[in-house]
């Protein structure tokens, strides 16, 4: 991890163009857990998070952003929900058994140890010719 400048980032991802490019053939067949996959919003439809968040920023959005959106409306109803906002407050509030909110692909909620209880989806490494990189992460239902 790089904590430079107060910032945490990972150093490598799996889930990432690089692996499809570096793993190329070796990687087809290869099925990881991630939180997000634009192909995966059965769960709220009617949201249509990919699609639009492709017209508002001219580009598909990938799982960082899907999370953000989930942390951002978590955050705004926890400050909606407490009357004086403090930092304890809005914990009490997000950590809260009852507290939930329509993410993106469905109901969210934080854990009672804070993490998020984002269910697990699951994509599998496979070839695909309509992809410049010649691979795809595609989702496994």
């Amino acid at each position: 991890m790089d904590v430079s400048r107060g910032a945490i980032k990972p150093k490598s991802a799996v889930y990432s163009t690089k692996t499809l490019k570096e793993g190329g053939e070796d990687a087809v067949g290869m099925v990881m857990a991630i939180a997000w996959h634009p192909d995966v919003e059965d769960l709220n439809p009617e949201l249509n998070f990919a699609g639009k968040s492709k017209d508002l920023w001219g580009a598909p959005v990938n799982w960082a952003t899907a999370m953000s959106y989930n942390a951002a409306k978590a955050m705004i109803e926890a400050l909606r929900q407490e009357t004086n906002p403090s930092r304890a407050g809005i914990q009490k509030q997000l950590m809260a058994s009852t507290f939930s909110v329509n993410g993106v692909s469905g109901e969210f909620k934080f854990s009672q140890t804070g993490h998020a209880g984002t269910l697990a989806k699951f994509v599998e490494v496979r070839s695909d010719n309509r992809s410049a990189i010649g691979y795809s992460f595609v989702p496994v239902r």
